[in-house]
């Protein structure tokens, strides 16, 4: 048990929450960023899937079944339910490969416990089988420590968004409204957070259906709210 304990808390403590003021409002006035940094070395990421049952009531309920210390809403979907791009949840496939869309431009996978996260015309590429974990998302905010153009600036929404350094560190967050250029110019900056240097961030479902969750010990958990029911969500685990 002693060393049950040990082997957990070491987990936890290379993963974290933190909160960040940043010129991320109207005019570039200032609002809070939260975020929660975790390490590929003792984390990764599992996709949930509603499934045609909805089994889960919202994030909370998502998480709690699924074993995770944290996390978030995950893609775009169809008014029918159905994902915009491809999503593998523990190897259950439900919609299609699509590169066209800037929304789904990225695309998220676990492979051999190793996170990436890469254009989707380069992952269509990949030989089969294909990873039993896979989100597409975008667009692409942050691409080799560049923001990427073509965003837009003028819709403000409530934004949740994953990225990584390049060394294997990742962090998902959630924006009070802003805009995706907006976010984008924020994430570009070397020391906008500190002590991590964004390397790829991606855009997620956004808007109503933003939402954070973060396992706190011996007190409720830190939850920001989705509004409108979500069809899939990311969840980290040891």
């Amino acid at each position: 048990m002693r060393l049950f304990l040990v082997i957990f808390l070491t987990q936890l403590l290379r993963a974290d929450y933190a909160s960040i003021d940043l010129p991320l409002g109207p005019r570039s006035s200032s609002a809070t960023m939260h975020y929660f940094t975790f390490s590929n070395s003792s984390h990764t990421l599992k996709v949930i899937d509603q499934g045609k049952t909805r089994r889960y009531a919202d994030l909370d309920a998502a998480m709690r079944a699924n074993g995770c210390i944290a996390g978030c809403n995950g893609g775009f979907f169809h008014p029918d339910r159905q994902p915009l791009g491809l999503v593998i949840a523990n190897g259950r496939m439900t919609g299609n490969t699509n590169s066209r869309s800037s929304l789904t431009s990225a695309t998220l996978y676990v492979e051999n416990d190793s996170l990436r996260l890469v254009r989707s015309r380069t992952f269509e590429s990949k030989s089969p089988p294909l990873p039993r974990n896979v989100l597409q998302t975008g667009p692409f905010l942050i691409e080799s420590g560049k923001r990427t153009t073509g965003l837009s600036n003028k819709k403000f929404a409530r934004r949740t968004f994953i990225a990584n350094d390049g060394r294997g560190h990742w962090l998902i967050g959630y924006t009070p409204p802003t805009t995706l250029s907006q976010l984008a110019n924020v994430l570009s900056k070397p020391k906008a957070i500190p002590g991590f240097t964004v390397r790829f961030a991606t855009n997620l479902d956004g808007g109503s259906s933003s939402a954070l969750w973060i396992r706190r010990p011996n007190t409720p958990p830190l939850y920001f709210r989705e509004v409108r029911k979500i069809e899939n969500f990311l969840g980290v685990v040891p």
